[in-house]
């Protein structure tokens, strides 16, 4: 698969601007005896320009729905994209809900399987979805870890539904944050070495450049030159 990075750290250089603030801060406040190092530098750095957004837009500064996804139109979607023989009278119910996403599970009484509908508040038009898509199909084929599938995407709000989306297989589990307490010891140690595993797998995947990833088909409209 090829593969499109560019560049997205938009914060980066403001960090270097506000090292002399951050200095400052450091040596003087009452907190001075924390670690000095780099990590220091950039937590005050970014808190300073956190505090800075925050002052100037305020309320603006947090996500807002203009509004709530029709459920309806999330059903006829997500229908038109699956077998209509298993799906034609689907349900939809909405299964999680953060700052930027609402998620809609999607199933029906004729199969176990179950498929999720993320619809995206457009925080970053076009380049959040398509570069999340492209994210996980490349751990998919990198990677041991249990990726959902992908079966369809819109990276365009034009669309019935006025957001883009994407629908995608439901895996089954539960947080571990819910059964880490009850686990036996061997458990949680057989956990961890699976999971240092995939890090490791992932910290295989080697690339010339940094920022984010895209599909080869769209690297025009990325604005960056596909790097195979």
């Amino acid at each position: 698969m090829v593969i499109v990075m560019m560049g997205s750290f938009y914060f980066l250089p403001f960090t270097f601007y506000l090292l002399p603030f951050t200095f400052y801060l450091f040596t003087f406040l009452p907190f001075s005896f924390l670690p000095f190092n780099f990590l220091t530098f950039n937590f005050l750095a970014f808190s300073f320009l956190a505090f800075i957004f925050l002052a100037q837009h305020g309320p603006r500064a947090f996500p807002t729905w203009p509004r709530e996804p029709d459920i309806d139109v999330v059903r006829k979607l997500a229908v038109s994209c699956l077998p209509t023989n298993v799906f034609t009278h689907a349900e939809v119910t909405l299964f999680a809900q953060g700052a930027f996403h609402r998620l809609y599970c999607v199933s029906s009484n004729l199969t176990a399987a179950k498929y999720l509908m993320r619809v995206a508040l457009p925080v970053d038009p076009f380049y959040k979805t398509e570069s999340e898509v492209a994210t996980i199909e490349y751990v998919r084929k990198h990677s041991t870890m249990s990726v959902p599938r992908i079966i369809s995407y819109t990276s365009s709000a034009s669309n019935e539904l006025g957001f883009e989306w994407i629908l995608m297989e439901k895996l089954d589990g539960v947080p571990l944050n819910d059964v880490w307490d009850a686990m036996p010891f061997n458990s949680k140690v057989d956990l961890t070495v699976k999971f240092a595993g995939f890090m490791k797998q992932l910290q295989a995947c080697k690339f010339p450049l940094l920022g984010n990833l895209y599909f080869a088909d769209v690297w025009d409209q990325a604005g960056y030159t596909p790097v195979r």
